[in-house]
């Protein structure tokens, strides 16, 4: 009988090591995140590196201006997506996560030439919003280009560059190729290009994200994790399904 009594003590020990783990993300920023179904990218990597260790995602979702308030409250575990070294304390900062990649596009039709910097001036220019805040070049462009413009709503940004609207757009890739790929009220099928920012600009065109843990040892068994699903695959099945890969267009890649 002695053997069942150790067994059942093994198993409660194991069961007690798996957890729920509160993560603090950014709200809706599909595909990154969409917190009206708790999935997107950064959730779902999230989710299924944990879920290596037996541990649950709990994740708790915030404006971006808030997360590192709300990761500082007691009963949270993690914050993801976080850029550079922005949130400092005694905290454990996993292997990156995600990457936010900084794109300025334009139709290929319009034939637009970008060999400086400084040729974007004359541009009607669309880019996120705070754009100007995260890069201080854009900041210049936007005092000396009245056309440089920003807005929040991504989907109408990527619609108005399908319209001939704007002649060029400043976006992360992931989330172009999500509004691309999900937009049904425009033609998204047209070739485009993808200018090099980093050749005209000192702008930080990968901006790598990792999640910031309070616990050492959730964060190594974060990484574990993290390294399965890139092994095996599925970290980029997760994004492929996210993006909708299979239907996307051709693209031009000016140099």
């Amino acid at each position: 009988m002695k053997y069942p009594f150790i067994l059942l003590i093994c198993l409660v020990s194991y069961h007690s090591l798996a957890r729920d783990v509160v993560v603090v993300f950014p709200e809706n920023i599909p595909p990154w995140v969409n917190s009206e179904e708790n999935k997107g990218i950064a959730v779902e990597i999230v989710k299924q590196a944990l879920a290596y260790n037996k541990h649950n995602l709990v994740p708790m979702y915030v404006p971006f201006s808030r997360m590192e308030k709300a990761f500082n409250k007691t009963e949270t575990d993690a914050v993801a997506m976080v850029e550079g070294n922005k949130i400092l304390g005694p905290y454990h900062y996993s292997d990156v996560t995600t990457k936010f990649r900084t794109s300025l596009i334009s139709l290929s039709h319009n034939k637009i030439k970008i060999s400086t910097f400084d040729d974007l001036n004359n541009k009607h220019i669309l880019a996120f919003l705070d754009a100007k805040k995260v890069f201080t070049e854009l900041a210049k462009l936007a005092k000396l280009n009245d056309s440089y413009k920003e807005i929040s709503n991504q989907e109408s940004q990527v619609a108005l560059l399908f319209k001939d609207r704007v002649d060029l757009i400043i976006i992360d890739q992931n989330i172009f190729y999500f509004w691309r790929n999900s937009l049904t009220n425009v033609d998204t099928s047209r070739a485009i290009t993808f200018h090099d920012l980093s050749a005209i600009s000192k702008i930080q065109v990968d901006s790598p994200t990792q999640t910031v843990f309070k616990d050492k040892q959730l964060k190594n068994q974060f990484n574990d994790g993290l390294r399965q699903l890139k092994n095996s695959g599925t970290f980029q099945a997760i994004i492929n399904k996210n993006l909708k890969s299979d239907q996307l267009s051709s693209v031009n890649n000016e140099l």
